[in-house]
């Protein structure tokens, strides 16, 4: 079954929304990537910070879980020091990083809507829902949203935490579609209503924060038909997925083009 140390494994036989999304990049990226297991899961510098943050606020890991590399990473003292923090279960971060995360993390830790979700809200479960319908590599669907609560009335508040680097928000409207953070409320949802039958409707929210000073933080509502609209695409996709026996790279043809410009996408959808 999933728990924190195999969530993230290859082919747990788990199906999760960032494997999905993997799948919607190139099927046969997620194949090599989730199944086969030729390419390694990339750690990439940029997205620790936001992690790291995302795991202080939704209490996944204590801020004594990180540790600071004293020395320059590039030198060989350096490169001791951080196996050997690593070794006890540190994540090893610069200090510059470091302070940054702290900082971050105080910012929303100070909102009012900070306060009221760490008191009300349930963070960080691991749903698991068994599907036989999922084809030859998966046998459940699973997921772990940043925080959610059901209200008495059978309301579900479920929110995510985001940074940015930018939290105006028109930028971030973007950033909200192109990162796919539509398609994650629409999973997380699927698999919360799945669980939880006492659940009538759902109250979306992204809490967000810059990455740098003033460290300005925002409750964002996300309108219910945004996360509504990704239904039938996801399970088609989730479909795709139980069905593909090849996994095949998308082709570039002039038989089937793809359109660019929205008059064109109109066109093609007429």
């Amino acid at each position: 079954m999933i728990n924190q140390s195999n969530y993230f494994s290859v082919n747990n036989k788990g199906l999760s929304q960032s494997k999905i999304k993997d799948y919607v990049l190139c099927p046969n990226y997620f194949f090599r990537r989730n199944v086969s297991g030729e390419l390694a899961k990339e750690h990439k510098k940029t997205f620790d910070i936001g992690s790291a943050v995302d795991d202080i606020l939704t209490q996944h890991n204590k801020l004594n879980n990180f540790a600071i590399c004293e020395n320059k990473l590039t030198t060989k003292a350096g490169k001791a020091e951080k196996m050997d923090l690593e070794i006890q279960g540190k994540t090893v971060l610069t200090r510059a990083d470091y302070n940054k995360i702290i900082e971050i993390s105080a910012a929303v830790m100070d909102t009012s809507a900070y306060k009221e979700i760490e008191k009300t809200y349930t963070f960080q479960e691991i749903l698991v829902i068994e599907d036989n319908d999922l084809g030859e590599h998966f046998d459940f669907r699973y997921g772990m949203a940043d925080a959610y609560k059901i209200n008495d009335d059978g309301v579900c508040d479920l929110l995510d935490i985001k940074t940015t680097v930018d939290i105006d928000p028109k930028k971030y409207m973007y950033k909200f579609t192109s990162y796919g953070y539509d398609l994650q409320l629409w999973y997380y949802s699927d698999l919360l209503k799945k669980k939880y039958p006492q659940i009538k409707s759902f109250r979306y929210w992204h809490l967000s924060a810059e990455k740098s000073e003033p460290y300005r933080v925002k409750l964002f509502p996300i309108p219910n038909h945004i996360i509504d609209q990704c239904g039938p695409y996801m399970e088609h996709m989730i479909n795709n997925i139980a069905n593909d026996k090849d996994f095949k790279r998308e082709d570039a043809s002039f038989k089937i083009p793809t359109p660019l410009f929205p008059e064109w996408i109109e066109a093609n959808n007429n």
